[in-house]
């Protein structure tokens, strides 16, 4: 039983491609002069930039594009796969949008073809509980919505950039 386990284990893994490493230090993205610096939260948070190309209809990550990454309050250059540093931004209703970041844009190249793809920032979300009646409902729904409310803006997850055949 457990021969028949590991091989079905690893038959199903080894279907699955394995992420490039990413060997170089993250890179600091710089903040352009237009964004007031009372937008910026304390902390940081990491992106991670990877490139791929469409091969016999599936998708095989690959190193080397030539990325540029933007928004309306941030850039960095970097090569694929890499990593970056963007700072995390306050939000407050005295901003536009609560202080929400523009998307984070990677246009590439690699091979003389050129690929973008968007990162998004982290939407804030109000959670409310069921089962603890209406006064329950109540505090949980405020405390979320305060918590929401007051945390900083932050890029999420990573950025695939795909380079069609």
């Amino acid at each position: 039983m457990r021969k028949v386990l590991f091989l079905t284990c690893a038959i199903a893994l080894s279907a699955c491609q394995s992420p490039v490493a990413i060997e170089s230090d993250p890179v600091a993205a710089g903040v352009k002069s237009t964004v007031q610096k009372n937008r910026l939260a304390n902390g940081t948070s990491k992106v991670a930039i990877r490139s791929y190309k469409t091969v016999g209809g599936k998708s095989v990550e690959f190193a080397g594009a030539s990325c540029v990454i933007e928004s309306d309050e941030v850039y960095a250059k970097v090569v694929t796969p890499a990593q970056i540093i963007v700072p995390k931004f306050v939000q407050n209703k005295a901003f536009q949008n609560r202080g929400v970041p523009t998307s984070l844009v990677a246009v590439c190249t690699a091979d003389g073809k050129t690929a973008a793809s968007q990162g998004l920032v982290a939407q804030k979300q109000i959670h409310t509980v069921g089962g603890a009646g209406i006064a329950g409902i109540l505090v949980t729904t405020v405390a979320s919505a305060a918590i929401a409310t007051s945390t900083p803006w932050a890029y999420q997850g990573g950025i695939k950039v795909v380079f069609d055949e």
